[in-house]
């Protein structure tokens, strides 16, 4: 981006410039290429309602985002008053915040459905219309003088839509601010509310910029006048629209054409009126050039550069740094209440989660019931144990979606200054690790351990639930980073299972860790599977004696011999697992640091998403 400046003044009239104005993206995956979003662009917004219009990918860039990014869980008045005590002062008290969200419910005709639920896809909630103006309220509660939206008619009917940018107009006239929004072909009862209009090219380019009442005139100027019962709006797209078979050079001033018969081809499959189309290009018209040429450019660029003159007192060209209304303390008690306020209300979530562990829990104690310490048993608690470590893995699979299923919410919050990263990844961990991830642990081990007849020793069942836990946090950090890092949950869910497949193989199990080759010995020390499981079977089993008698088998009848005994050490040297005190503690160890790793790494990846807002 090159020469980008924003002007504001604390004055009534706060206006907003743009000064040379580019943009460039990478496209491609191997063989990447730059692409020009935005191509030397000047502008000028006053207090008012300003469109910026053009194609799809014309680089009409703006801010309240088009997806509306609110709790779905939450009524409106709790979305705006989350807003409000995140986003006012600390020392502004609940009642005048409350009076604020008061004021926005009846500015925004939400007065009726403030105390109903937005909606999710569980939960019936508020009409479209009002789930977008929430979404606007959400912006307002700080009083900007300047807003910014992306297409806010999106997905909404032509009424409600109608219904949306009056009250857009409203707050412009009545809060005297200026708001700036991309939107594509709208009706003309909505672009008559326009003030100001800034139409781009399919390449980014300037091809009209100034008051809406004299687009068509202007237009007119060029050899391209718009018919009486013609929507205005409609006749500049399609004007725009014949130009993207034109293909600009880099260079905005010598605006070079080359015409390019595939984009021919796509301009006329668009729908375009072949009439129009066809007298279009006999006309030859370059949109970009006229503009650039015009009286109404020279103008546009006096004023943009009186702006920026350093004897203008309302000129003002700063680098906002980051700032936040509200204390750590303060964001971190309102992300937790809202997180749990979500869970309370979708019940469902929890009670299956629960639900499914306990059953699990009970299935498998039926299954390992009451394990014996003959010479099978040294091979059966070894098979419990295992599979107790592997459940604290596979059922925290679903933990992959949590910092992605809030993704889009993040990012627009902590652009807008909500919160710190740090209390948004704490709040995180707060309610979502501790309540839905080691408590179900718990409840598993709980019923399990004893069920399955493991030893009856407090310390032993303790140090039992303590490496469990220990491996679900483990195994929910490494979901965390994957999710955050990956952003699909389909990819993401995909990699975490051969992640999680790998632990396994490595675990001691399937094949005992001895007979590994020793160039790959060393993956069952990463291995989240192995390093609960070897301390978990070597306290169980290191004071236990297997006896039973030795059985073999002459002329097909099976006979019985005399009683053997096999100590439980000697069995957990043959498998290579070392019992000390020291050795069991020293897996645990590899887990915590396992899990200090994992949630910085995550940590520093919130950090590096806010970084690319």
């Amino acid at each position: 981006m090159t020469g980008k400046d924003a002007e504001a003044s604390k004055s009534e009239d706060l206006v907003l410039s743009c000064h040379a104005l580019s943009y460039t993206v990478e496209v491609g995956f191997r063989k990447k290429k730059e692409k020009k979003i935005l191509q030397d662009v000047y502008g000028v917004y006053k207090p008012g309602l300003n469109a910026i219009m053009g194609p799809s990918g014309s680089g009409t860039l703006v801010y309240v985002v088009q997806d509306d990014v609110v709790t779905g869980s939450l009524t409106v008045r709790e979305n705006l008053m989350f807003a409000a005590n995140m986003r006012l002062k600390s020392e502004m008290g609940s009642e005048e915040k409350q009076r604020i969200v008061n004021d926005l419910l009846d500015e925004l005709l939400l007065q009726k459905c403030a105390n109903s639920k937005v909606g999710t896809e569980l939960i019936k909630g508020v009409s479209g219309g009002e789930r977008k103006r929430c979404n606007i309220g959400m912006e307002l509660v700080v009083g900007p003088k300047i807003l910014f939206l992306d297409e806010p008619t999106t997905g909404l009917d032509s009424s409600t839509s109608l219904s949306v940018m009056k009250i857009l107009h409203r707050l412009a006239v009545h809060g005297n601010r200026t708001i700036i929004f991309s939107i594509h072909q709208p009706r003309y009862t909505i672009y008559k509310n326009f003030d100001n209009l800034h139409l781009l090219t399919c390449y980014g380019q300037t091809a009209f910029h100034g008051p809406t009442s004299k687009a068509v005139d202007y237009f007119s100027a060029q050899g391209l006048p718009c018919e009486s019962f013609n929507n205005p709006a409609d006749f500049f797209l399609d004007c725009v629209l014949k130009h993207n078979s034109v293909r600009f050079s880099n260079d905005p001033n010598t605006l070079s054409k080359t015409q390019d018969s595939q984009d021919v081809e796509k301009d006329r499959s668009l729908n375009v009126d072949e009439e129009f189309f066809n007298v279009a290009e006999k006309a030859k018209i370059d949109l970009a050039k006229s503009f650039s040429e015009s009286e109404e450019n020279k103008n546009l660029k006096e004023e943009c550069g009186s702006l920026l003159s350093p004897g203008n007192p309302k000129s003002k060209s700063d680098q906002f740094g980051e700032w936040h209304a509200s204390s750590w303390i303060e964001q971190f008690f309102y992300l937790s209440v809202r997180a749990f306020t979500n869970y309370a209300r979708n019940p469902q979530v929890s009670f299956i989660e629960l639900g499914t562990m306990a059953f699990l829990a009970v299935l498998c104690g039926i299954v390992f019931w009451d394990i014996e310490h003959d010479t099978a048993g040294f091979q059966n608690i070894y098979g419990a144990l295992f599979f107790m470590t592997a459940q604290m893995m596979w059922t925290n699979l679903q933990s992959v979606e949590t910092f992605i299923k809030d993704r889009n919410m993040f990012l627009h919050e902590l652009a807008n200054g909500y919160y710190r990263p740090s209390s948004f990844f704490f709040a995180k961990l707060a309610t979502d690790l501790f309540p839905r991830r080691l408590f179900p642990t718990l409840i598993f081990v709980v019923i399990f351990y004893w069920m399955a007849g493991l030893a009856a020793d407090v310390d032993k069942f303790f140090f039992a639930l303590f490496a469990c836990l220990t491996a679900t946090m483990a195994s929910c950090g490494l979901a965390f980073f994957i999710g955050i890092v990956v952003g699909q949950f389909a990819v993401a869910s995909s990699l975490l299972t051969l992640c999680y497949i790998t632990f396994m193989i490595f675990g001691g199990l399937m094949m005992n860790v001895k007979d590994l080759k020793v160039w790959i010995r060393w993956f069952s020390w990463v291995s989240i599977t192995r390093q609960s499981l070897a301390p978990l079977i070597a306290s169980q089993v290191k004071d236990i004696d297997f006896c039973g008698p030795r059985t073999f088998q002459l002329d097909g009848i099976m006979y019985e011999d005399t009683v053997t005994c096999e100590k439980g050490t000697d069995l957990l040297e043959q498998q290579g697992i070392n019992y000390g005190a020291k050795d069991q503690w020293l897996g645990m160890m590899i887990l915590f640091t396992y899990i200090a790793a994992v949630f910085a790494l995550t940590y520093l990846k919130i950090i590096t998403m806010k970084k690319q807002k």
